[in-house]
């Protein structure tokens, strides 16, 4: 099982990444242990093949992770109008829903317009729009299509929780950031075709409409949810009997479908064609994919076709023997693709779900079969029959407990309950749901020239369909189906698993014990030969070596923002305790910025996570260009478009490889350690008329971790403080680095007032054009900051470090 024990280690790899990224010379290091430890047990007579291959997986997912895998900065440029009515303009993606009196669809948006005027911005929405939509010449209510420029207008927010399940973060796994709700649908313009995608989803809606034709509700509506992956007509009675009954799985497209349609294809070719040559398994793969593209390809449907494509290899290639090589296989490709994907929910329950079948369901049922009634291959009768529908019920009952039993502490962690009923549930239902699934797409397919012969297969739909129903029904209304689990936790679905491996290690002690016992054996009697004692000697140093740079190269859980000397010009590096990286303006000469930030971040450590531009001006823009043209900068915020401003350096910045968004009063970008950044300047509109609208619509932004902040201000002018004061803007700081380089331009006394710092750092050069800090400015920072003001002409770079309640200063020069 190599596939196997190496996509356990990426997995392990991958956990370990996401909090640690260990620098070069220590996974060098470990690499080197790893075969020193290899030659020892070799020479011990001890096989390690296996475990050395899980080593090489772990080093695997470490270099494809990282911090911030897990939950990387999130922000989405619509952000800022969470909580306004909107109107927005994008294009819309997959396929217009129906969801009783309202349409819901997914857009990308292009163009976003709040209080002001139309503006770009980039961004996914889920909008539910009222249905009632002017009609698009040859198409069919709701007139909506892939690819269609569309303009909607409603109250845009973020995804809100829904008893208990977390649809931001369902949403979010999907790319979407924001909800549109009680919007209207204002413009389409319709596309010309859509393409590919448009084809693929033109022909989605047609079987819709075709199985509503022919099939009664709501067994016409399970049949697009199970064929289509449209649920959005299923009726709300029905959607909840199905969760309480504990088969909400089969309304969402997974691997339960597509092992359907795979088993039933693969039946299907093997009759047609034989076994004798591989030809018989091309159709399957095909047809899998096909389904997959109908239902819509949600990431569950992918993922179920992936493993079911390495299912297929591996019969191919004779390996069917190992099936956990197959899964092994599925999960490499697909964390090799996502490495994120590990922590997604429906991905952790596919897979344990998987894992349970293979490991505890179908080892159970070769047991049970030796104890269960059986006749001979030939025999007939009553009797025979009987005890072939026993077996096979047996069987589906101790494969499916198997299934279940693998992921019920994820499913207890996640949705708080568990459906005790669900197993016996799904066993009723899985007999007639292939007969479902092959009627439902021939109804479909044969509705457009034998209307007739649709109208006979829907009755069979809507027979199977509504046993399905019947099934739900009846199981939710069974008292206690449902037992709530609130009480766990993660740590009690870690100690659940660490039972089930205990349980399986004890059941399989003879396939391990005999390694165990010989290198346990090896190690009491120690190296036998000289060559042997200086490996020892060698990995432990080597392993000591490791865990010294481990140590020393883990963040220490503060926050670290360093004003870098960069002369006359701005440029602050920000160090999250999780180890982000961020970046808030970039000096003027980029020589000087670089040289200074990789000295700073150290070797290994060259992306900016995020960069912050406050305001086109080059003392403040030069370096951050440079790093987005050498392509170390991931996401890039910059301030809008002023009237009159030279936009060369934006067009140069749609061509790089950089990630552009605009900020504005609203944005927040959050790290997964807590620590935000929120933009308070500018507002919507930008402000006009101001003793220097580049400057005053320039990025404010507050830092903040815990019950400590520190607040950039960039060059604004003190009539642009005045209107933050008049907003009531949240300004309150430990730490200001004081605007336009310490000028009296800026610093008004009621915006020191309102912000209340104790420590005031200035960022200027030796020959400051604008003089060193005004005594003015001193004047009104007044005692609160006496003796605490810092000057990086002076004192070079200042380190200001926080736990989020202490500060701490260092600087290059006293």
């Amino acid at each position: 099982m190599p596939l196997a024990w190496l996509a356990l280690g990426v997995v392990l790899g991958l956990f370990a990444g996401s909090v640690w990224a260990p620098p070069p010379l220590a996974l060098l290091l470990l690499l080197g242990a790893a075969g020193g430890g290899w030659a020892l047990a070799r020479s011990a007579g001890v096989r390690v093949g296996l475990p050395l291959l899980m080593a090489a997986g772990a080093l695997l997912g470490v270099l494809l992770g990282g911090p911030g895998l897990l939950e990387p900065p999130e922000f989405d440029a619509l952000e800022r109008f969470h909580g306004e009515e909107v109107e927005l303009r994008g294009t819309l993606n997959g396929v217009a829903e129906l969801v009783g009196t309202r349409v819901r669809f997914r857009l990308e948006a292009e163009a976003v317009r709040g209080r002001g005027t139309w503006r770009p911005s980039a961004g996914a929405v889920r909008v539910w729009a009222d249905a009632d939509i002017d009609p698009v010449e040859g198409r069919g209510h709701p007139f909506l299509a892939h690819g269609d420029l569309v303009t909607v207008r409603g109250v845009l927010d973020a995804p809100q929780a829904i008893d208990g399940f977390d649809y931001r973060e369902h949403l979010a796994a999907r790319g979407i950031g924001s909800e549109l709700s009680r919007g209207s649908v204002v413009a389409v313009e319709a596309a010309d075709g859509g393409g590919v995608l448009g084809a693929v989803h033109a022909v989605r809606t047609k079987l819709a409409d075709a199985i509503a034709r022919h099939v009664p509700e709501p067994q016409a509506a399970l049949t697009r949810a199970l064929v289509l992956g449209m649920r959005g007509s299923v009726p709300p009675r029905v959607s909840q009997e199905f969760r309480d009954a504990g088969l909400a799985h089969l309304l969402a497209v997974s691997g339960m479908h597509v092992g359907v349609v795979l088993g039933l294809s693969l039946l299907a070719s093997a009759s047609v064609f034989g076994r004798r040559r591989g030809l018989y398994l091309i159709a399957p793969i095909v047809l899998l994919w096909v389904y997959v593209a109908l239902a819509g390809a949600p990431p569950s449907a992918v993922r179920a076709g992936a493993m079911g494509s390495a299912y297929l290899l591996a019969l191919a290639a004779g390996r069917l023997t190992a099936p956990l090589n197959a899964l092994g296989l599925a999960a490499l490709v697909l964390l090799a693709w996502d490495p994120a994907a590990l922590w997604d929910r429906s991905f952790q329950l596919s897979f344990t779900a998987m894992l349970g079948v293979l490991v505890i369901g179908l080892p159970l049922w070769r047991r049970a079969q030796e104890r269960l009634p059986s006749v001979r291959p030939a025999e007939r009768g009553m009797r025979a029959l009987g005890v072939r529908l026993g077996r096979a019920v047996a069987g589906g009952v101790i494969v499916s407990a198997g299934a279940v039993t693998g992921s019920l502490p994820l499913v207890a962690l996640n949705f708080g309950q568990v459906p005790l009923l669900g197993i016996p549930a799904t066993l009723i239902a899985l007999p007639v749901l292939p007969l479902l699934l092959v009627a439902g797409v021939v109804t479909a397919l044969v509705s457009s020239f034998a209307p007739l012969l649709a109208d006979a297969t829907g009755l069979v739909v809507a027979a199977a369909g509504g046993l399905i129903v019947l099934d739900a029904a009846v199981v939710s209304r069974v008292p206690g189906s449902v037992v709530q689990a609130g009480f766990v936790t993660a740590g009690w679905a870690w100690a659940s698993y660490a039972v089930m491996f205990a349980v399986l290690a004890v059941l399989n002690r003879g396939r391990w014990t005999e390694a165990a016992r010989g290198l346990a054996a090896a190690l009491w009697r120690g190296p036998s030969r000289r060559v042997e004692s200086w490996a020892v000697v060698a990995v432990l140093a080597v392993l000591a070596g490791m865990l010294w740079l481990g140590v020393a190269s883990r963040p220490d859980g503060l926050l670290h923002v360093s004003f870098v000397d960069v002369g006359q010009g701005d440029a602050t590096l920000i160090t999250t305790p999780d180890g982000a990286v961020v970046l808030i303006d970039g000096g003027a000469d980029p020589r000087v910025t670089i040289a200074l930030l990789d000295a700073a971040l150290g070797p290994g450590r060259r992306r900016i996570d995020v960069a912050f531009l406050t305001h086109p001006h080059r003392d403040h823009m030069g370096g951050l260009l440079e790093l987005a043209r050498r392509g170390r900068i991931e996401r890039l915020v910059v301030p809008p478009v002023v009237a009159g401003e030279d936009d060369a350096w934006r067009r140069e910045l749609d061509t790089l490889d950089v990630s552009v968004h605009e900020g504005g009063e609203g944005m927040t970008v959050t790290f997964t350690d807590g620590v935000t950044v929120e933009v308070l300047n500018p507002p919507s509109p930008p402000l006009v008329g101001t003793a220097s609208d580049l400057d005053n619509n320039g990025l404010v932004l507050r830092v903040r971790i815990g019950d400590a902040a520190l607040l950039f201000t960039g060059d604004l002018y003190a009539d642009g403080e005045r209107l933050m004061v008049d907003r009531g803007a949240e300004l309150t700081a430990g730490v200001l680095k004081l605007g336009h380089h310490g000028s009296d331009r800026a610093s008004a006394a009621a915006f020191l007032r309102a912000v209340a710092a104790s420590i005031a750092v200035v960022s200027a050069g030796v020959e400051n054009p604008l003089g060193q800090v005004s005594p003015r400015v001193l004047e009104r920072l007044g005692a609160a900051v006496a003796g605490r003001v810092f000057e990086t002409s002076r004192h070079g770079t200042i380190e200001v470090t926080t736990d989020g309640s202490r500060w701490w200063v260092a600087t290059e020069r006293d």
